[in-house]
Parts: C-alpha cells; sequence; structure tokens
C-alpha cells in the first residue's frame, strides 16, 4: 500500500462506497440508517489526507463502528464529542475484520500528516487472521494468541509517543500473558456486557436466526455511553 492510498476495508465493505442502508450486515430492523462515505467507512463525510482539523481515530470491527445504532451513539463519536475533535470512524463492520487490519491502519496514519490526538483501538477477536483483502479464522488457539501479543507489540512501539487506548473483544477465552492484561493503555471492560441492542420486537422480521443471534450479541446504547466514558477518563489522566 502507497503512502498516498487511503486504507482500504474489506471488499463486502468498500463495495458500499457513497452508499445508504436501512439493513446493513446483521441489522435487519430498518430502524437505523447505515450511510458509507467514498473510502467505504461508516461516516457521513469523506476522509481527507489533507484534513486540516484535529482528529480522533476509532478502529475496530462491527462494535467500533456501532452496529445496530445511530453512528452518533458509537463510543468513538461519543469521545470525538467531548474533546470536540473531528471524528474518523475507521472500523470494519460484519465479521470481515481482523487485527492485523488494524495494524496495517494504524501504520498508515502514523506515517501520515494528519493531526491525530487520539488513536481509539478496538481489537476483534485474536482467531479473526488475515489482510485487509481477504479474512480467515485461526483454529490453533496458541498461534492465534502469538499473532496478537507480537501485533499489540509492534503498536505498542508504533504509538509510543501517542496519546492512545486500546479494549479487547475477544470470545476465545484465551490465556493471555501478564503483560497484555495489565498493559497500561488496557480499558478494562466487564466482560458481561451491560446492554445490547434490541432485538425483542423484531424477531418476526429475522431473515435467519443466525442474524437475530448476531445482531442481539453487539453491545448497547449504555454499553458505548459506559466505555466513552472509561476512554474519556483515561485519556485526561494519561495525555502525553
Amino acid at each position: 500500500m502507497s503512502k498516498s492510498e487511503f486504507p482500504k476495508p474489506y471488499q463486502s465493505q468498500i463495495a458500499l462506497a457513497g452508499e445508504s442502508f436501512s439493513c446493513y450486515g446483521s441489522d435487519f430492523r430498518e430502524i437505523i440508517t447505515y450511510t458509507f462515505n467514498n473510502q467505504g467507512y461508516r461516516s457521513n463525510f469523506d476522509y481527507n489526507l489533507n484534513e486540516s482539523d484535529s482528529l480522533i481515530l476509532t478502529l475496530g470491527s462491527s462494535i467500533a463502528t456501532g452496529h445496530g445504532l445511530p453512528l452518533e451513539q458509537s463510543f468513538g463519536s461519543l469521545v470525538a464529542d467531548n474533546f470536540r475533535l473531528k471524528s474518523w470512524n475507521l472500523g470494519q463492520g460484519c465479521f470481515r475484520s481482523s487485527n492485523q487490519t488494524i495494524f496495517d491502519q494504524i501504520n498508515f496514519f502514523v506515517e501520515s500528516n494528519l493531526d491525530i490526538q487520539y488513536f481509539i483501538i478496538q481489537f476483534t477477536h485474536i482467531n479473526r487472521m488475515g489482510s485487509r483483502y481477504d479474512s480467515y479464522l485461526e483454529l490453533d488457539e496458541q498461534k492465534a494468541l502469538d499473532n496478537f501479543c507480537e501485533l499489540l507489540m509492534r503498536i505498542t512501539d508504533l504509538l509510543s509517543d501517542k496519546n492512545w487506548c486500546w479494549v479487547l473483544m475477544d470470545y476465545s477465552q484465551a490465556d493471555f500473558p501478564t503483560w497484555v492484561t495489565n498493559h497500561p493503555n488496557l480499558i478494562s471492560i466487564d466482560p458481561d456486557i451491560i446492554d445490547h441492542v434490541p432485538v425483542e420486537q423484531y424477531q418476526h422480521l429475522a431473515p435467519t436466526s443466525i442474524s437475530l443471534k448476531n445482531l442481539s450479541a453487539h453491545p448497547g446504547v449504555q454499553w458505548h455511553r459506559n466505555m466513552a466514558d472509561s476512554i474519556i477518563k483515561y485519556f485526561n489522566e494519561h495525555k502525553s
């Protein structure tokens, strides 16, 4: 990827660039509008590598994009509003995301000339592997864990002089080493998510039981609010 080429999300998402949808991914309810900019990210405006405003970047999976919620209720948007910064959400919705892609995005933006005040990283399941072109599930738990630890070390080095924090949404039950669980930039979260995207009154609209299950697994409004509050507190206490 050249330094002038804006990082692209996976093909399934870039195909939606410049469009708006009331049904997206596992959200079949037709009550939320999902708008994608011309870079293929969930945003009401295009991202410009010549941007002059100060930015806050949110990276991650469908949780970072606020799947099931209006974009302004996602934790990245709430944090950006608090600090009065322009928010770029670089999350990749649906299942086609990987921590490798997140690393590639970070590497690109660290080398850019953009005024990025804060990086917020929501790592996805450590078993999700791949490049920005394709992804797959790594069934070897130790290999997946080793890969995540290596990526985290590299990102820690890349962002050593930046304001950043991270959270891991992982269901592999991996035995993370102590240095990961005690990482100074880690935002601890309750493994039992406080609330979820509501689906109770929409079961009859679900095209499949998998869609219903996947949507209902996403955290809801209160979780995003609590996560934003934790991130704001962290940045206020640890600003470099």
